[in-house]
């Protein structure tokens, strides 16, 4: 069929073709369906159609009934996804089909404890969708193109991938191109507590005014989503001692840090072998509290910010901390863009008794 290169694989096994895919300027058609089989109940996979689309490839998946769902995907090697048709058996007599087209070298269908599992052997992990339409599940995999040589992280997250109000999956970034991952059983997301509340909003599930002032359509109006966030503020008083050596002078010395390094390596003794806080210690804030609810840390250095360099002159810093505070704050996206930074509120001493607490700390 001119302009259409399109094979049949007859049921009387006819001859196959494998049709040369032209840098997908033509589509390319491929299909490879089931020789007589006997009558079976329920769905049956009975064709595998491969059309290739410039730099993706759409697979359909066809049966002889309703499409199932719902769909499960599972990622097993780098590059090796499989798609699972849960109640679905196999009718196919060519259960493995030859591709060279949109980074797909094989496609293998195979049955197993009550569902066919469609296997796609691929060159590099593509980004993938997939739906049921009708009698068909399409997939649709795309080229991934080539990290660059200096690549920042490879995979970032992205908002989850909802089936009504249960969470099916993850949809991500690898390699700057995205993809998916389907959940066989349960998603569990554990991005911090920064990281969470954020990925729940930009997925839908949060505060439905928030998510509707940046154009997310709300999933699940959740207020308590990004409320409540407790943090430890660290007061941090300096002093600036003397008739005493700290780790302010020898860091600042060339001399004296090579010391420190040398006895390390020899006697695995020094600084190098300690923590930066020296001495700790538990405290009540006052006589009232049955437990401590204070922290100290105590240390033999100085500095305007932690991971700046030590001050020249010989100093301690001792800081304290309320274990229990009681203010709270939030944690607000800003954008609908998954990798923009959200807004981070500590709200810290807002209550007054974590005031008290840390005037008598």
């Amino acid at each position: 069929m001119a302009g259409n290169n399109r094979t049949t694989v007859s049921d009387n096994g006819g001859t196959r073709f494998l049709p040369r895919l032209l840098g997908g300027a033509i589509a390319a058609w491929l299909v490879a369906w089931s020789g007589p089989v006997a009558a079976q109940d329920g769905v049956r996979l009975t064709a595998v159609e491969v059309q290739s689309q410039g730099q993706a490839l759409l697979v359909r998946l066809r049966t002889d009934g309703t499409a199932p769902q719902p769909l499960t995907f599972t990622i097993d090697r780098p590059a090796r996804l499989s798609v699972d048709l849960p109640d679905v058996t196999l009718a196919l007599e060519n259960r493995r089909i030859d591709v060279s087209a949109a980074g797909v070298d094989t496609i293998v269908a195979a049955e197993a404890a009550g569902r066919t599992r469609v296997v796609f052997n691929l060159d590099s992990l593509v980004p993938y969708t997939a739906v049921a339409e009708g009698d068909s599940v399409l997939v649709t995999l795309g080229r991934a193109a080539a990290a660059p040589a200096a690549a920042t992280p490879a995979v970032a997250a992205a908002p989850a991938a909802a089936a009504g109000r249960r969470v099916s999956g993850i949809d991500f970034w690898l390699r700057g191109e995205p993809a998916h991952a389907g959940a066989r059983a349960e998603v569990i997301l554990a991005a911090g507590a920064i990281g969470s509340p954020q990925l729940l909003q930009v997925s839908g599930i949060g505060p439905g005014t928030l998510l509707q002032e940046y154009g997310i359509d709300v999933v699940h109006d959740l207020r308590g989503v990004g409320e409540n966030l407790q943090d430890h503020l660290q007061i941090r008083t300096m002093f600036k001692i003397k008739n005493a050596e700290t780790l302010n002078e020898t860091t600042n010395s060339l001399i004296k840090r090579a010391g420190m390094a040398m006895r390390y390596a020899l006697f695995r003794r020094g600084p190098l072998t300690m923590a930066p806080s020296q001495l700790g210690a538990f405290a009540k804030s006052d006589d009232s509290r049955e437990t401590p609810n204070l922290q100290y840390h105590i240390q033999p250095l100085t500095t305007d910010k932690l991971g700046d360099a030590l001050h020249p002159f010989p100093g301690l810093t001792a800081s304290v901390c309320n274990l229990r505070p009681l203010s709270r704050g939030t944690v607000h996206i800003k954008s609908a863009d998954p990798a923009a930074q959200p807004a981070i509120r500590p709200n810290y001493l807002s209550d007054p008794e974590d005031r008290q607490v840390a005037a008598d700390a």
